[in-house]
């Protein structure tokens, strides 16, 4: 596995965290349904953007370790698919009462990386375990992305009105 890739997939995930920062200084502090949507989204963004760092770092720590990297990625695997079922229960269960098209697009691709990394971490599908894990960090990116994005929108539009 490329070890390269993961760090960089590891800064992007710690620079989006960083950016909620941005989002939550611009964040509206009432207590009406959208802060809290946004609340909700602002966690999200979070769980997704430090999940996705520290998933990225994991390969290369459990390496350095001494542990051999195909034992190295089955165990990240396992965790990593473990945290997906974390984040989409609370994704699920979100600020707003209600499951939002955002989580939707997370939710169904995830039940099936988190088959697929169940899989690697049992050892059955071996030759796809790089792409699988990369695919995953690149899938909590994206949601993390997409969260930022509609923060953004969001704020951008209450300063117009």
């Amino acid at each position: 596995m490329d070890q390269e890739l993961l760090l960089t997939l590891g800064e992007a995930g710690i620079a989006l965290a960083g950016f909620s920062g941005i989002a939550e200084a611009l964040q509206r502090r009432g207590q009406d349904a959208e802060s809290r949507a946004d609340r909700a989204r602002l966690r999200d963004l979070l769980i997704a953007s430090l999940g996705a760092a520290m998933f990225a770092f994991l390969p290369s720590v459990l390496t350095t370790a001494g542990m051999p990297i195909e034992l190295a990625l089955r165990h990240a695997s396992a965790m990593l698919a473990l945290y997906l079922l974390f984040a989409g229960a609370t994704l699920l269960r979100g600020g707003t009462g209600r499951i939002g098209l955002l989580a939707w697009l997370f939710v169904l691709p995830a039940a099936l990386m988190i088959v697929l990394l169940a899989l690697v971490a049992l050892g059955i599908t071996h030759r796809v375990a790089a792409f699988a894990y990369v695919l995953t960090l690149f899938m909590l990116l994206i949601l993390a992305a997409a969260n930022f994005g509609v923060l953004l929108l969001r704020e951008s539009s209450a300063a117009k009105h």
